[in-house]
């Protein structure tokens, strides 16, 4: 399966779902049985690497492409805008484009693979076993690759909450990038065996598991946007334009049976139109945010869907030192619209022209922030309310602003 084009680790799971389901429909049994040794190829040396090259009587030529292609690989690690020394890579895991089986039978040489005390061991059958990355059960309800799955994610989300938060870390867009690869990709791995496509004019993932995945993005996105725990979901895909799982992987899922079907990737002008209006899209949804801090993005974010530590918004939440929804001044319910807007007895002076923002359709506008009038009135509108003092939370942040602007 390996090293040839059109031949993934998926392709290879479906190969052997398809095996299983095709005796099942045949009133036969199926069993799997793998044989794996774990730390065969935990770690290849590229000097070895080519020496076995050279031993097993390849090419001169390859050894010498093998080579070049090894030579001079670095790694840089970026970090809060700082960039580590490049250093050098003598060794890699699972090197797979480096042909990583020519040093497997010498590995083999100096391990002693036979049972110590003689005879045979009975293996007994296991109700779920990994293959490939994918979690197999008995049934293929695909129930164990989800807690596989969840548990993983588990480590990964903290991960991602060590590096990004509400008041600090990278920026939304790097935020999201780093989703989106990292741990939407793991995901929806294996997607075109588990997922389970949705029928002409039915609910979207209501079998499988692939909604109960969906929840996991969903504290993701939360994450990476800043966001609380109770902004609806379907504005927080909005405003990181992140689409539902479920989307993602039947999209994934139509590509690849297109694909299978014709023979081919199909590719119609009117897809290429889709595709350009799409990135237009995406590039304006996260165009607001270019310039702003991870603080003021994800004060924007709270602005724009409604979840925001404001009185109206604490108070509809149940919070018990929250009395009353009603804003200082008595003449609304206290919203980020109601102070930068209508309040009587702001917190501050406002500082931006009265004219600038005077109605409800001046201050959304305001907040799309794609021209770049707009997008000076939000950053103003943004600054006054982390120096309100009505965001306690935001104080910190703010404080270091002002003390690296100085």
């Amino acid at each position: 399966m390996g090293n040839r084009a059109h031949r993934s680790t998926e392709l290879a799971v479906r190969l052997v779902v398809a095996q299983v389901q095709e005796a099942w429909r045949q009133k036969g049994a199926a069993s799997l049985l793998q044989l794996d040794i774990s730390g065969a190829f935990d770690t290849v040396n590229h000097t070895r690497l080519l020496a076995t090259l050279r031993e097993m009587g390849f090419p001169r030529w390859l050894v010498l492409w093998t080579r070049d292609w090894l030579t001079g690989r670095e790694a840089t690690l970026l970090f809060d805008g700082k960039t580590a020394a490049p250093t050098a890579i003598r060794a890699e895991e699972q090197l797979k484009d480096e042909h990583p089986h020519l040093s497997y039978n010498r590995w083999t040489e100096q391990v002693n693979l036979a049972n110590p005390g003689g005879g045979t061991s009975p293996v007994k059958p296991e109700g779920s076993a990994r293959f490939l990355g994918v979690w197999l059960d008995w049934k293929l309800n695909w129930k164990a690759h989800l807690v596989a799955v969840e548990k993983k994610l588990r480590t990964q989300s903290y991960a991602l909450s060590r590096i990004v938060a509400k008041t600090w870390g990278m920026g939304l867009a790097k935020a999201r990038e780093v989703y989106t690869k990292c741990i939407r990709s793991a995901l929806a791995y294996g997607a075109s065996s588990f997922h389970i496509p949705t029928d002409v004019g039915g609910e979207p993932a209501k079998k499988g598991i692939t909604k109960a995945l969906g929840k996991a993005q969903n504290k993701s996105l939360r994450i990476v946007a800043g966001a609380f725990k109770s902004t609806p979901i379907r504005n927080l895909e909005t405003e990181t334009w992140v689409p539902p799982l479920d989307l993602v992987v039947e999209e994934a899922w139509k590509a690849r049976w297109l694909k299978e079907r014709d023979g081919r990737a199909i590719t119609r002008p009117a897809d290429d139109f889709d595709h350009q209006q799409e990135t237009l899209f995406r590039n304006e949804t996260l165009r607001r945010h270019d310039g702003l801090s991870k603080a003021k993005s994800s004060l924007l974010i709270q602005i724009r869907t409604g979840a925001i530590g404001l009185r109206d918004f604490l108070f509809t939440r149940g919070v018990p030192e929250v009395l009353t929804p009603a804003c200082e001044c008595g003449e609304g319910r206290e919203t980020a619209e109601h102070l930068v807007v209508w309040c009587l007895a702001p917190p501050l002076t406002r500082r931006w022209e009265r004219t600038g923002i005077r109605t409800r359709r001046d201050f959304y506008s305001v907040l799309h922030g794609i021209n770049p009038t707009t997008a000076r009135l939000a950053r103003r509108v943004l600054d006054w309310l982390m120096d309100s003092g009505k965001l306690p939370m935001y104080n910190l942040a703010r404080r270091l602003e002002l003390e690296a602007a100085a």
